[in-house]
């Protein structure tokens, strides 16, 4: 099941380093949603995911302020509150990972999709009582910066009516990227191709154009391609793919940290 089938502008609302030894944004106490956090939502209705219904996906417009999610699991949703990399989030009851709820949440006015992350924290703290804290651990990590060649991206300014922000499948394990940051790129990485995680070391602030192809492994893509004829095609791999392009992936060890679950409850009533 892909997790982050999110809008872009929700999924990549922030995105904290996760490696230790990193320059990092603050993190929550040890209770997340604490005393002084005054962001919340008005009205939230959480309810069991109807088991017909396959996947995940969240809507989240850049106006107003709503946030609707469906078929989420309590680990999804910490994932997704506090920007997590897929598969670090641990502890809790088995229902945090195997039970899915799908949750409807609005607030008058108009709030960023940062704002809208801060208020699902606190509905977390609220609804399911949740309280974790932070550990380190070394894992295999992915780690992207500058190559050798010359970097063939094409720089995206403010009005040059170039195509609208997305990446874009086009068949083939062939994306079309536009108006992409170098943070929202390695987010798609670490949570669809990879679900591990990866850090843009690239030093690349602005938003570029760019195309990528490559040849899939059995390991990326959750197996999707696995057996298939993509995985047969004279295309390169992912890292040489991104070697022609100007950037460089590679893998290494490093402490990363992850949110332990102290206590959670099934979600109060609506």
């Amino acid at each position: 099941m892909r997790i982050w089938q999110l809008a872009v502008p929700l999924a990549m609302a922030a995105a904290p380093s996760f490696l230790s030894g990193q320059p990092q944004n603050p993190q929550p106490p040890q209770t997340p949603a604490h005393a002084t956090r005054q962001l919340a939502f008005e009205v939230a209705s959480i309810k069991p995911t109807p088991p017909e219904f396959n996947g995940s996906s969240a809507f989240a417009p850049a106006s107003g302020n709503v946030l609707s999610l469906r078929g989420m699991s309590v680990s999804q949703l910490i994932q997704l509150a506090y920007t997590l990399p897929p598969n670090l989030v641990t502890g809790g009851p088995k229902w945090v990972a195997d039970t899915r709820f799908d949750l409807e949440a609005k607030a008058a006015g108009a709030a960023t999709q940062v704002q809208r992350l801060e208020m699902l924290q606190t509905l977390l703290a609220d609804r399911f009582k949740l309280k974790f804290h932070y550990e380190s651990k070394e894992i295999s990590t992915y780690v992207l910066t500058l190559g050798k060649n010359p970097l063939k991206l094409k720089e995206r300014k403010p009005g040059d009516g170039g195509e609208p922000a997305g990446m874009r499948d086009i068949g083939s394990v062939h994306f079309q990227c536009r108006d992409m940051s170098m943070a929202w790129f390695v987010r798609y990485l670490q949570n669809t191709v990879f679900s591990s995680p990866v850090a843009d070391q690239t030093g690349l602030s602005a938003s570029y154009d760019f195309d990528l192809s490559w040849r899939p492994d059995e390991g990326q893509f959750n197996g999707r391609y696995a057996g298939s004829a993509e995985m047969q095609s004279d295309l390169p791999d992912l890292f040489t793919a991104l070697k022609e392009i100007g950037l460089k992936l590679e893998t290494k060890k490093s402490n990363v940290q992850f949110a332990r679950i102290d206590y959670v409850e099934q979600p109060s009533e609506n």
